[in-house]
């Protein structure tokens, strides 16, 4: 239908065909009813595990990042059965679920789109199953797109999350992300063309600003951290009474610390105009690191890094380049205002 919509010219339809593959073939996963099976001597038990690929059809129809998701369910399910000495049964509609992943993910670094009319393909291209906007006028704005692109991959995560019975910072993390997301997304506005001959006043009265901005969102993501360590670990299950307290002393410090500090710096803050192609890449690394926390939380899932790593390389992931690029838009100006001068 939104093909023959798009053939009058008011309407463009792209459609991103390794990530619908996969998607239809999560659902044919999904009909052969795999399960895992426990046997023993005189007894049989039965679970069946593919009904969360159910759920991961209608994602993956709007997104190739339900492959994510998928990904973990499947690792588990199958750390489940060696756990347990069972068997998944039938092995080849697992093994579909699989290919669904491979062609989700290859479908972001390779997509391939119908019609084959673009000469690149845009972040909207990689990232959606099916690109459905008008000619016009752009689809959906980068800070709307990102936004929601997070949500879902967000969601998926905090699926396998609960699924995996991890604690509940995994989800309070995530909600974190989300909010450093849409703030960082809305400074995108600049594109490369808007930047260029463009540097900051040679003053150093705005680099001053920007920087303090940086150092204020930093430092707001350092006490969301603190704070949410600070009540897993004083209410939360596990250590002791005395451990708890001294948990609570040590996060009421750090925060009675940090806090101040940032509402100082607030107010010669002012927030820059950063170019779309760095706020897009720096809420990728920090997005992936922050789910990768998330994950990093669940008693059965092994990353290969920690949940303290994840947390420290997302804000350097996120803050990093914004910060480096004010300084050496700096540079730029000082550098430009000499030779207007001679």
């Amino acid at each position: 239908m939104s093909y023959l919509r798009a053939r009058d010219g008011s309407y463009k339809v792209r459609i991103n065909v390794l990530a619908f593959a996969g998607a239809l073939l999560a659902f044919g996963s999904f009909t052969t009813g795999w399960s895992v099976v426990e046997s023993g001597g005189d007894w049989s038990i039965s679970g069946d595990y593919a009904l969360f690929l159910l759920f991961t059809y209608p994602i993956a129809v709007v997104t190739p990042l339900a492959g994510i998701g998928q990904a973990g369910v499947l690792l588990w399910v199958l750390g489940y059965a060696r756990e347990h000495d069972a068997s998944i049964t039938p092995f080849y509609g697992y093994f579909f679920a699989w290919i669904s992943v491979i062609l989700m993910v290859a479908s972001i670094a390779w997509p391939v789109g119908l019609p084959r009319g673009y000469t690149r393909s845009d972040i909207y291209d990689r990232l959606l199953t099916l690109t459905f906007r008008r000619s016009s006028r752009r689809w959906m704005s980068t800070k709307n797109t990102g936004v929601v692109l997070y949500v879902l991959m967000s969601s998926g995560v905090g699926a396998v999350c609960i699924g995996l019975n991890a604690p509940d910072a995994a989800l309070e993390i995530l909600l974190v992300g989300f909010i450093f997301v849409w703030l960082f997304l809305g400074r995108g506005s600049l594109s490369t063309k808007e930047n260029f001959g463009s540097p900051v006043p040679e003053t150093g009265v705005g680099v001053a600003a920007n920087s303090a901005w940086v150092l204020f969102m930093a430092l707001a993501y350092l006490a969301s951290i603190v704070a949410i360590k600070t009540y897993s670990g004083a209410f939360g299950l596990g250590p002791s009474g005395e451990e708890r307290t001294r948990t609570l002393i040590r996060g009421v410090v750090a925060l009675a610390v940090i806090v101040p500090l940032a509402l100082v710096i607030s107010r010669r803050a002012v927030a820059p105009r950063l170019p779309r192609d760095l706020t897009l890449v720096s809420v990728a690394i920090f997005a992936l690191f922050i789910l990768m926390a998330s994950l990093a939380l669940s008693p059965t899932v092994r990353t290969g890094i920690s949940y303290n790593q994840c947390l420290i390389f997302a804000g350097i992931g996120l803050f990093g380049p914004a910060l480096f690029y004010i300084q050496g838009q700096s540079g730029s100006g000082r550098h430009a205002g000499s030779q207007s001068s001679e």
